[in-house]
């Protein structure tokens, strides 16, 4: 019987056939009266598929089957699959009584069901029943009929299997997209008809190969390094690559590549799934393009425009730079049109658009924004004449005629100018008030450009005059030093002074930092400026000392460019070894930007001041980075509250907090807190509450020349109670 079933189950190719006929081979060989198989539905968890033999003479039990399907044999199954037998040579022994009554109907007498298993899987049972007699099943009829039972699961699963590979085959091979199996050495194991359609390759000129003899050269080394290491780590790889055909083409396809893992977890092979997407890709960038460019020119459209100066202006903030924005419109452009007619008038904005385009650099932008109307954005520039000469530049393409249609035609433009951050911070007012400027060139006689206000256009001219007197106001000794003095906040000492440089002009007086020294940064004249105020501060802390003067720190603030240029050190040791002063006298202010250019580099250049003795704070505290973790970094001494943030500090919660938790911070890492721009007894006061150390500003005194710091030094020594410099 063994020998049959065996030999059956490997020849058959019909697996319905050959169940039944085991049942009918095994059941007349033991004798039964019934023989049947139910086969059981993973993915319903009922009974699928039924099949049953009976001896001669005995009724189908087929009813039974349809009970096992709704429900009634749950007992029985509960116990097959956990892979028990049930074996009941009296069917009253059974202790489930709905099984007991379903066979009694039947006129079971005895009974025995081995399941169908298979690598662990239930596939369902065997069973046999006699209805005549008791019957006794020896162990070894019951093994034998095990062992039959596992030829029978595993003809079941081979028939699943065979029925799921032809569904996947047929889903595979009817497949749109290319799919390929890749053994885990990267050679290819399999590739569907889709594959073949669209690459040329035949099955049998590629299986076998390595993927790399199907790779075009358009990606380097590197993207196929960081594919493969996703892969062979077990992650999913997804993105676009450019395939190739066997007639040397490429194209664009959307790849998917997932790792196949057996039961150990090992890579065993990928399967990669790909879709040529070059239509779809030329077709979205057509549709980009259109969304985003005029037309008739080619250039950016009033949508592109507004999205490039958003990132411009973006660029302007974080560089901290100007940034100018041109509305051009040309001058009776509607004459053209109305009396040549407007296929001339649109060759000619042609014309216009590509010898503008001409004039600008790469990081600038021209676009179209309808008619006869242009707008520009000029970038990284320094000052407002800069935007002045890029306007004269473009108005300068218009000298030379325009050749339309063998007519020689002759057309001015009139522009208008406005700057970030003077004439405004967003998209929607630099283009208004650009318009407007542009209005009012038209109305100075067209040909011409204007910047937004007339104090704009008189600034420019007088940037240009100061420009030239600052750079000789060195050579003709016009700066001066003036000094605020810095006290202790409980006391009332002086502790020191900050310096303070102004411009003592010979026509135009007195000259203030704020009107000078943005020009001097941006021509880079702040720096023997900046050298000069340190050399003279340094100078004159020594003449107090030799006057019998107390000891006092002298703070000179350092600029970002001194900072960047890289010989501040030397800069230094020079005022000090010139004037001879105590080190430790000196005190260098930074702000919290000039320290994060460079961090690494500014620490170096910090300790090498410490080294010299020198005392380092950091200026403005609060309106930068203000953290902790870099702060700790770098070898301070003290830190300056900003002004800002004492101007309101009795009277905004957020100012005192801030305040407050500065000081905390500060003094966590043992250095002094200096608050600016103290002004009140109230803010005084206040800054007393929270422990600040010391303080300076107007409550005290303006920055004075050094005979009137002098006086105050000599107050002071001489003062019995200093309390009453705080009392004014």
């Amino acid at each position: 019987m063994l020998s049959n079933i065996s030999y059956n189950a490997v020849i058959t190719n019909d697996p319905a056939q050959f169940q039944q006929e085991c049942l009918e081979i095994i059941g007349s060989t033991i004798g039964a009266a019934h023989a049947y198989i139910f086969e059981h539905c993973h993915d319903t968890n009922t009974v699928c598929n039924t099949f049953e033999w009976a001896a001669i003479g005995m009724a189908s039990h087929k009813e039974m089957f349809q009970e096992a399907s709704s429900g009634s044999l749950s007992w029985w199954i509960d116990q097959l699959t956990q892979d028990k037998i049930i074996c009941y040579s009296d069917i009253e022994q059974i202790p489930d009584e709905r099984q007991k009554k379903l066979l009694q109907e039947r006129s079971v007498k005895s009974i025995l069901i081995v399941p169908l298993f298979v690598d662990r899987t239930y596939y369902g049972f065997i069973g046999f029943d006699n209805c005549k007699t008791h019957r006794e099943w020896p162990d070894e009829d019951i093994e034998i009929l095990r062992t039959t039972s596992r030829i029978i699961a595993w003809v079941i699963q081979r028939k699943k299997t065979e029925a799921n590979l032809r569904i996947q085959t047929s889903a595979i091979n009817a497949a749109s997209d290319q799919i390929l199996i890749i053994d885990d050495q990267g050679k290819i194991e399999f590739v569907n008809p889709a594959f073949e359609t669209e690459t040329g390759f035949t099955f049998e000129e590629v299986v076998g190969q390595p993927m790399m003899t199907i790779r075009s050269n358009t990606h380097d080394e590197g993207f196929y390094e960081d594919l493969w290491k996703t892969i062979r780590t077990g992650r999913h790889w997804y993105g676009e690559m450019t395939g190739v055909r066997k007639d040397g083409s490429i194209y664009t396809e959307d790849v998917s590549i997932t790792p196949v893992k057996n039961e150990a977890g090992i890579i065993e092979r990928y399967i990669a799934i790909k879709r040529n997407i070059t239509e779809k890709k030329i077709y979205e960038q057509k549709l980009d393009h259109l969304a985003h460019h005029d037309v008739l020119t080619g250039l950016p459209n009033r949508l592109l425009f507004s999205d490039r100066l958003s990132k411009s202006l973006a660029q302007a903030r974080r560089d901290d730079r100007l940034l100018a924005v041109m509305f051009l419109d040309l001058d009776r452009f509607k004459m053209i049109n109305d009396t040549l007619g407007h296929n001339i008038g649109d060759k000619l904005l042609k014309q216009v658009a590509e010898r503008l385009t001409g004039t600008l650099r790469e990081v600038d932008t021209i676009a179209r924004m309808g008619g006869d109307e242009f707008t520009l954005v000029i970038e990284g520039i320094s000052r407002a004449q800069d935007a002045a000469i890029v306007a004269q530049r473009a108005l300068d393409v218009f000298c030379q005629p325009f050749m339309v249609d063998g007519r020689e035609l002759f057309v001015t433009a009139s522009i208008g100018i406005s700057m970030y951050p003077n004439d405004g911070a967003d998209v929607e007012t630099l283009v208004r008030n650009a318009d407007t400027s542009m209005y009012r060139a038209k109305e100075q006689g067209r040909n011409t450009y204007h910047l937004f206000t007339e104090s704009l256009n008189a600034t420019v001219f007088e940037r240009m005059v100061m420009e030239h007197s600052l750079r000789k106001a060195l050579e003709r000794d016009e700066f001066i030093v003036h000094y605020q003095p810095r006290v202790d906040i409980r006391s009332g000492s002086i502790l020191g002074a900050e310096a303070l440089v102004r411009w003592q002009h010979p026509e135009m007086g007195l000259v203030m930092p704020g009107q000078f020294i943005p020009l001097a940064e941006e021509t880079g004249l702040i720096v023997p400026i900046s050298e000069w105020v340190l050399d003279a501060a340094c100078s004159q802390s020594k003449i107090w000392q030799d006057k019998n003067s107390p000891i006092l720190d002298i703070a000179v603030n350092i600029s970002a460019r001194q900072f960047q240029k890289g010989d501040l050190v030397s800069a230094v040791k020079k005022a000090l070894d010139r004037t001879e002063l105590d080190p430790t006298c000196l005190h260098l202010e930074l702000t919290e930007s000039i320290l994060m250019h460079n961090t690494d580099a500014a620490i170096d250049i910090l300790n090498k001041l410490k080294d010299m003795g020198v005392k380092i704070s950091i200026d403005d505290f609060g309106t930068g980075y203000s953290s902790l973790s870099y702060l700790k970094k770098f070898p301070v001494d003290a830190v300056k509250i900003d002004r800002s943030f004492i101007k309101d500090i009795t009277t905004n919660p957020d100012d005192a907090a801030i305040a407050g938790a500065v000081i905390a911070m500060a003094h966590s890492l043992k250095l002094k807190v200096i608050a600016e721009g103290v002004e009140t007894l109230e803010q005084l006061e206040f800054l007393k509450s929270i422990n600040c150390d010391e303080m300076q500003g107007y409550f005290i005194s303006r920055p004075v020349p050094a005979e009137e710091f002098h006086h105050l030094l000599w107050m002071q020594r001489y003062s019995p109670n200093m309390e009453s410099l705080f009392v004014a």
